[in-house]
């Protein structure tokens, strides 16, 4: 989002979007689709807001909807299970490319690194 947002785009600044980002961290919720709806809010109002939320929320919802039906129809077959073996370590990756992308980003000096990394 970031790169679309900020580098393609232009629509915000680096600092607003990672002051954006903060806000939406402090929220429960899924934090890609409260960015989304605060950057359509900011861009349009709450138009703007309805507008980025919707498709944020909508196909997600959709498809986890088919992935339940799919999952409680054929969960315990052995094709099924297989296949979700495989994807987990593709979900996996992209998650640590996400965080590490944006840990370069946020995390400036080894300092920060280590209350960041040690915060619980």
């Amino acid at each position: 989002m970031r790169r679309e947002v900020v580098v393609r785009r232009h629509w915000l600044e680096e600092k607003a979007f990672f002051d954006g980002f903060a806000a939406c961290q402090l929220i429960p919720g899924p934090s890609s689709t409260e960015l989304a709806m605060l950057i359509g809010l900011r861009r349009g109002g709450a138009a703007g807001l309805l507008t980025a939320g919707s498709p944020c929320i909508l196909p997600a919802m959709l498809l986890m909807l088919g992935l339940v039906w799919v999952y409680a129809s054929f969960g315990r077959t052995a094709v099924l299970s297989n296949a979700l073996s495989g994807v987990r370590p593709v979900v996996v990756g992209i998650i640590v490319w996400a965080i590490v992308d944006l840990a370069r980003r946020i995390v400036r000096e080894p300092a920060a690194f280590v209350v960041c990394c040690g915060h619980r």
